[in-house]
């Protein structure tokens, strides 16, 4: 968005913020978790999907939902169950915890839709925020 801010307008008033939201989605934030499914090594596993839940891993290795984005930190992290889910975390144990606090929480519990949920909105913009890093990457020929 950032990016795309600055060619519509002809400025730079957003330049410095592109490429430091996309380190965040990628990993650099409080819980050191990629926002995307399967970049890095720490990605969710327990998502908020029928499918992917169901029929994919529940510990990060194949099959995952490769590059779905999931919603990340949110003000509160939801619960609940429905008939016929896999329990993941399957321990129980919340790893990112330590990290969360009274205004901002990420779990990733299949529970949690309010922050671990794949959405179409944000999936389906990734390959735009990805063109446009490349695009604005001058070691790019």
């Amino acid at each position: 968005m950032a990016a795309e801010y600055d060619e519509l307008t002809g400025t730079k008033a957003y330049a410095t913020d592109d490429s430091r939201w996309m380190a965040n989605i990628f990993g650099a934030n409080a819980w050191g978790t990629s926002l995307i499914v399967g970049d890095g090594s720490t990605f969710p596993d327990c998502m908020q999907h029928q499918v992917a839940n169901l029929a994919g891993s529940l510990n990060g290795s194949s099959p995952v939902l490769a590059g779905a984005a999931v919603e990340g930190p949110n003000s509160f992290a939801a619960t609940g169950v429905v008939s016929g889910m896999r329990t993941c975390p399957a321990d129980d144990v919340d790893t990112f915890a330590q990290f969360n606090s009274a205004t901002s929480v990420f779990q990733d519990n299949v529970q949690s839709c309010s922050t671990d949920e794949p959405a179409l909105d944000l999936t389906a913009a990734t390959p735009m925020a990805f063109a446009w890093q490349v695009d604005n990457d001058p070691s790019v020929p």
